[in-house]
């Protein structure tokens, strides 16, 4: 470590500047540069609202183009496209590092941290120069996004340095990593935090329960199962709810998804709403938060839910029932049953008067466990703690 006792971290950042992973990276630097033995350096593989946030809070930070060690194979398309990205992975590679070496002093450097299972470059400079790699595990293993990695033996090559530790987000995450083949005690669990909204927001009451969900618009998400669960209501239980969808969707799942809202006859019931910069704000014209992800690491949006007050009806996936305590909290239904959905949406409708009473313990008990403060302050002391071994 470096003789000042200040600990210099390299961030590794994966392009995200607005979604689930870069919220928590600028939590973590917000704490960082509050801690005056902490100098963090931040590194984007492009030129993004992350470099604005750095420059204005005067971190230092670098562009340096670097690419993931694998790729997210969905369609026959993708596997056009994967020998194409293969090639622009190993081809890039040395000539990433030679940038990274040129533009950043890598012997000053005290810890590197990884925010994202898909990116190695920090594996490759933390071997190369032996410092201590902290890399994040925010995905469920390679089968959440259908991750298929660039390397022969993925698992062994990520484990395969001495300087790297690994946290999970969440107990579920860490499980699926270990089956996948990580030892266990190579892995720490670390919950995600959220910068929680200034006080609970006074809603207005409306004669329906308005449901929302937020984050990416796609299948991933489970947007066309909730859909389809309220087309499978009586016109009398549509009538006493309705369901705004928050958040990037590409054009073709946007047709997709306002085909089966047109078919369905829920163009009164369900409306796109785009993307928001302001969650607080928008989460306050609700009463109940939904979460139909396939696989949730760790959740941001249900912790957003909860910390504004709101109950959330949740898919019994990835971490949700380690945040959501069944008929206290929210609702934990089984995704794979479309009536257990249904069961979820008719008992807010029928129980939402009692959650609007407990809002704000519902509020309280999340940023007690869930917050960005609190989060980053683990991470920060396990930062800390690398640096020095």
């Amino acid at each position: 470590m470096n003789r000042n006792y200040i600990v210099t971290i390299l961030h590794i950042s994966n392009g995200d500047d607005c979604l689930g992973s870069a919220k928590c990276l600028y939590d973590i630097l917000s704490y960082e540069t509050s801690q005056q033995d902490i100098k963090p350096i931040v590194l984007t593989p492009f030129q993004n609202k992350m470099n604005e946030f750095c420059n204005k809070h005067n971190i230092e930070n670098y562009t340096i183009k670097y690419n993931w060690f694998m790729y997210p194979v969905h369609d026959k398309k993708a596997f056009i496209k994967y020998p194409m990205r293969c090639g622009e992975y190993y081809i890039g590679l040395r000539k990433s590092l030679s940038r990274i070496e040129k533009s950043i002093d890598l012997k000053s450097v005290d810890l590197i941290h990884t925010n994202n299972c898909g990116l190695d470059i920090g594996l490759i400079v933390s071997d190369k120069y032996q410092i201590p790699h902290v890399w994040q595990l925010r995905e469920h293993g390679f089968t959440q996004f259908r991750f298929t990695p660039f390397r022969f033996n993925a698992i062994g090559y990520m484990t395969k340095s001495p300087y790297t530790t690994f946290v999970a987000v969440s107990e579920t995450t860490k499980a699926e990593w270990v089956r996948i083949g990580i030892p266990s005690d190579r892995i720490l669990v670390s919950y995600d935090g959220v910068q929680p909204c200034s006080e609970l927001p006074q809603r207005i009451k409306s004669d329906r329960i308005r449901f929302v969900m937020c984050g990416a618009i796609s299948d991933t998400k489970g947007v066309g199962i909730v859909v389809k669960a309220i087309a499978a209501l009586s016109q009398k239980q549509r009538e006493r709810l309705s369901l705004d969808l928050w958040g990037t969707v590409t054009s073709d799942y946007r047709r997709y998804i306002e085909s089966l809202i047109r078919d369905n006859n829920l163009d009164d019931i369900i409306h796109i709403k785009g993307f928001s910069n302001d969650v607080w704000s928008t989460l306050e014209d609700y009463d109940v938060g939904i979460n139909c992800t396939n696989f949730e690491a760790f959740g941001r949006c249900t912790v957003e839910y909860l910390m504004s007050g709101m109950p959330v009806l949740a898919a019994n996936t990835g971490a949700n029932p380690e945040i959501i305590k069944h008929e206290e909290n929210g609702y934990i239904f089984n995704r794979q049953s479309l009536e257990s959905l249904t069961t979820g949406l008719m008992y807010f409708t029928e129980h939402i008067a009692d959650y609007r009473t407990k809002s704000e313990s519902i509020r309280k008990n999340a940023i007690d466990s869930f917050s960005a403060e609190a989060s980053s302050e683990r991470l920060i002391k396990l930062f800390r703690q690398k640096a020095r071994e």
